[in-house]
């Protein structure tokens, strides 16, 4: 029997390797969070869960999608960087869920409150015109 290239496939595998020299197998531990405040148009940066030994540990993070984040507010959860789009019409308090979720699949939330505010405007004031 022949191969038959129709009947062939071909599977891509990633590896990652971690310089850890072991796996903590405890849950991650959320940082002492309750709230941050960000005007439409800006941007902060969650800080990140930490290991309660000296172990390495790599984290995933995520938002879960239920309850979803609010239409305009995204999270990069490779960065850990939440924006608030410049057009977003989601002044006011929000809610939010961070997981992080080790190698051994152990995780923890934390929910904090998310204020967002009106961008402000610069005011200038005029001391004095004259005319040429």
């Amino acid at each position: 029997m022949q191969n038959d290239p129709a009947r062939t496939s071909t599977i891509e595998y990633t590896i990652y390797f971690y310089d850890c020299p072991a796996v903590n197998d405890e849950s991650p531990q959320p940082p002492p969070y309750t709230s941050e405040e960000v005007e439409i148009g800006g941007t902060f940066t969650f800080p990140p869960f930490t290991s309660s030994s000296d172990y390495c540990d790599y984290f995933t993070y995520e938002v879960p999608t239920l309850p979803p984040l609010p239409s305009g507010i995204t999270f990069d959860p490779d960065t850990l960087v939440f924006s608030v789009d410049a057009s977003c019409n989601c002044a006011g308090d929000h809610e939010i869920t961070v997981t992080a979720t080790n190698l051994l699949g152990n995780s923890a939330s934390v929910t904090f409150t998310l204020t967002v505010t009106e961008a402000s405007t610069g005011t200038c004031t005029v001391e004095s015109l004259s005319a040429d």
